[in-house]
């Protein structure tokens, strides 16, 4: 049987759209990393293994496993997205970790009364686990309405409870501008505007 080159047209043109919504619906595939996991916390849950997943993926342990020694494991976590279900092999390395975190970009903060205090602002940390680790900064003895020294201090804990602590000086001043400074600011202005 031969077709109408209108309903060839419209094959075609079905095909190509069905390969259209075919490749934009697939969605990002799910990223998996090993962990390296400290003893004497929280064990990871499946989740902990995902990078990333594709929206409205489950994940769970494939199998319940024991860990009972320090050691390397080789697990399975069970990705169920829609109606697919996928076993993703993942290793997981327990180890007994007394290696506190390494603290990095903290220094004395010099500041104005009554100015915004940036504590944060480039301090990062590390550790030698994947565990979760956080960090706290103790700034509860700055007075931002007064000038003075303030100590503050921050503390880095790791998922195995080793702990980072270091301590630095907030510089509080009042901002004030001297007769000579502002004179010294306007001073070239004014002689743009009326040159002499």
């Amino acid at each position: 049987m031969r077709r109408s080159p209108i309903m060839a047209l419209l094959l075609a043109i079905g095909l190509l759209l069905s390969c259209f919504v075919g490749c934009t619906d697939r969605e990002e595939p799910a990223k998996w990393r090993d962990l390296t996991w400290a003893v004497g916390g929280r064990l990871p849950s499946a989740e902990d293994f995902a990078l990333s997943l594709p929206e409205g993926a489950e994940v769970a342990f494939a199998e319940d496993y024991t860990f009972t020694h320090v050691g390397e494991y080789e697990l399975e976590i069970l990705l169920r997205v829609g109606r697919r279900e996928t076993r993703v092999p993942v290793r997981l390395t327990l180890v007994r970790d007394v290696t506190p975190p390494v603290l990095s970009g903290v220094s004395d903060i010099s500041g104005y009364v009554g100015a915004g205090i940036s504590y944060r602002g480039g301090v990062t940390y590390a550790d030698n686990c994947d565990n979760p680790v956080t960090l706290e900064v103790d700034s509860s003895a700055v007075n931002v309405r007064q000038a003075g020294e303030y100590p503050v201090i921050y503390r880095v804990t790791d998922g195995a409870g080793n702990v980072t602590e270091q301590r630095i000086t907030v510089y509080l001043y009042e901002e004030k501008v001297t007769k000579d400074q502002l004179f010294a600011l306007i001073a070239p202005i004014a002689e743009q505007i009326c040159p002499q």
